[in-house]
């Protein structure tokens, strides 16, 4: 998925595992997980216009998910139906979501879930 994105974006993504992701991520958040961070990196291809993307997925304590840019940022008005998605995929999962827009510009996206047993 990285690969991709960094051929669309022309820069490759930081990338920031914390803990044993492959371990402590079961199938059924993993699922979710990975349709999250395909949304967020989707977004910041199509609207962002970045010259950076970090991806941190730490482990630690819940499974959280953190895509950050500096792009352009949310526009104002309703969100679109990806950042719904997002949000929607973290209650379901027991979660929390937030799309921020950080001055002078990007946008943050924290996606967090609670683990579960293996």
């Amino acid at each position: 998925m990285l690969q991709n994105t960094a051929k669309l974006l022309g820069f490759k993504p930081e990338l920031r595992l914390t803990g044993p992701v492959h371990t402590l991520v079961s199938d059924d958040v993993r699922e979710h997980l990975l349709a999250v961070l395909a949304e967020a990196l989707s977004n910041i291809v199509r609207h962002a216009g970045a010259s950076h993307v970090a991806v941190a997925v730490d482990v630690s304590d819940d499974i959280a998910l953190t895509v950050r840019d500096d792009g352009r940022g949310i526009a104002a008005g309703r969100p679109g139906n990806g950042l719904r998605n997002i949000r929607e995929r973290a209650v379901l999962m027991g979660g929390t979501s937030e799309v921020v827009s950080e001055a002078p510009g990007g946008t943050l996206i924290r996606w967090r879930v609670p683990r579960r047993e293996i």
